[in-house]
């Protein structure tokens, strides 16, 4: 409408419900601030683990995320936010999407990936730290285009010979010739003991 101001315009009557207080101050204790301070995925991340306290019910929980989106920003992030058009958002899904182009475009997700391609366990690094560290890299970019034997190829390739030596007497033979749920299981299994 003409006198419309935010940017998000959601006609849907569920739409129509107010948050408490103390959990927008929640969620303005840890704003996204730009490109450097977090990344989109973890700071969506943060808002869906918030919604999903307050309820159970997905379409609930995405106008929950929604609500609480202008108050997780600050400084160029809360800038970029509200110089866009009044009624330029439409759905949770419209939010999501415009979030991500300005602050996970094509390029950040060509160095996301880059930086999974490129996984080697660090000297100090035991095993499952280099696990759970490769599994932190496919976190931060949530729709890779790799399948998880490739993700499997990627963590041998790049481990130490002492831990590849390790996983293979843990699997019981060469870790690459199991399964790769087999393969799953027993990294987990590691990352968890």
């Amino acid at each position: 409408p003409k006198f419309a101001t935010s940017p998000i315009f959601i006609t849907d009557e569920d739409y129509e419900f107010s948050i408490d207080r103390e959990i927008i101050s929640l969620v303005e204790s840890d704003p996204f601030h730009s490109y450097e301070s977090k990344t989109v995925v973890a700071h969506l991340t943060k808002l869906h683990d918030i919604a999903t306290l307050l309820t159970s019910e997905e379409k609930t929980r995405h106008y929950y995320i929604l609500k609480l989106f202008p108050f997780s920003l600050k400084d160029d992030a809360k800038a970029w936010f509200t110089s866009l058009a009044p009624g330029y958002v439409h759905s949770p899904q419209d939010m999501v999407y415009y979030f991500s182009e300005k602050y996970f475009p094509p390029h950040k997700k060509q160095a996301a990936l880059q930086e999974i391609y490129n996984f080697a366990q660090l000297q100090e690094e035991s095993l499952p730290q280099a696990w759970g560290r490769l599994v932190q890299l496919q976190n931060a970019f949530p729709d890779h285009p790799l399948r998880k034997n490739e993700i499997l190829d990627v963590l041998y390739n790049g481990l130490t010979d002492a831990s590849r030596d390790y996983l293979d007497s843990c699997a019981g033979c060469v870790c690459r010739e199991r399964t790769v749920e087999q393969a799953e299981t027993l990294l987990n299994n590691l990352l968890i003991n």
